[in-house]
């Protein structure tokens, strides 16, 4: 292969870190295979490298059969890690607080509705409302009590911007 050929390739996927779920991120890889003209076959070389943490783990547990294709590598890692991903997710939302030294309010809510997602898959939109909202106040208190307060007590104008920051994207 001659070194001077430039290859499209994603960021690696480790779905601890990762702002893309696996869905997401195949969709990307495919984009990048496409731009490098790889069939199914360069594909399935190409992919596993690009795996990180619990993604090479899972991977590396697929059945031969599992992953002979790409759909059915697609399909069975999706699964496997969705599974994994919803813990995962879950436990970081419980946790998550908002960082004024690194991020925005609207940067913390979008993470919020990110991780309630990922962890909630099956829930619609009108079912994580409250546990974003929940999410949200929780971790403004680790931050600013104050703040978490106001929204709580649904004090003025301030809860109406949250509430409907907090439902519109949702």
């Amino acid at each position: 292969m001659d070194p001077s050929l430039y290859f499209a390739l994603p960021e690696s996927f480790d779905p601890l870190t990762s702002v893309l779920d696996f869905e997401q991120w195949i969709h990307k890889f495919k984009a990048c295979a496409t731009a490098n003209e790889w069939d199914d076959n360069a594909q399935l070389r190409h992919l596993p490298p690009l795996l990180r943490g619990d993604a090479w783990i899972l991977y590396d547990e697929l059945a031969p059969g599992e992953k002979d294709t790409m759909p059915h590598l697609v399909t069975n890692l999706t699964k496997k890690l969705n599974v994994a991903s919803q813990m995962q997710s879950s436990e970081e939302l419980y946790r998550r607080v908002l960082d004024t030294g690194t991020e925005t309010l609207l940067t913390y809510q979008n993470d919020i509705k990110r991780l309630a997602h990922r962890a909630y898959p099956d829930m619609s939109s009108d079912q994580l409302k409250p546990i974003v909202l929940t999410a949200f106040i929780r971790g403004l208190r680790g931050h600013s009590p104050a703040l978490a307060r106001k929204v709580e007590l649904k004090n003025g104008k301030l809860v109406l911007v949250y509430m409907h920051m907090m439902t519109t994207v949702c």
